[in-house]
């Protein structure tokens, strides 16, 4: 019929599943002290009409944010590196037609992003 190849056995077996711990993200990169992830809240005001809120204690004002809204991405950046939010969208936003105000009394960046239409 035929011979049989020579086969190699492991004496010491390796466990099934190990445990690597916390995996490297880009956020675990960021030393303690850098800036915060603010909280956000989304929802659809109207079916092409997308709002956010987003939550900054430490803020009186709008004084040195900055705000980058793309197609699906959402990035706001704080004064003296205080907060950071990279956030991605799961809509096509209209990022022309988009606009921010900062609510004095509740701390936060309101942000009303229209939708773009879906491709058919």
């Amino acid at each position: 019929m035929g011979s049989i190849s020579q086969q190699n056995i492991r004496s010491r077996q390796r466990p099934p599943i190990q445990e690597l711990g916390n995996l490297y993200t880009a956020d675990s990169l960021r030393p303690e002290a850098g800036p915060e992830k603010p909280h956000l809240n989304l929802w659809l005001e109207a079916p092409d009409l997308l709002l956010a809120e987003i939550d900054l204690p430490k803020l009186d004002g709008a004084l040195g944010l900055s705000l980058e809204i793309g197609e699906n991405h959402l990035v706001m950046g704080g004064p003296q590196q205080l907060y950071h939010l990279d956030a991605y969208i799961p809509l096509r936003i209209n990022s022309d037609e988009s606009k921010a105000a900062f609510h004095r009394k509740r701390r936060q960046l309101m942000v009303a992003m229209p939708l773009l239409s879906m491709p058919s």
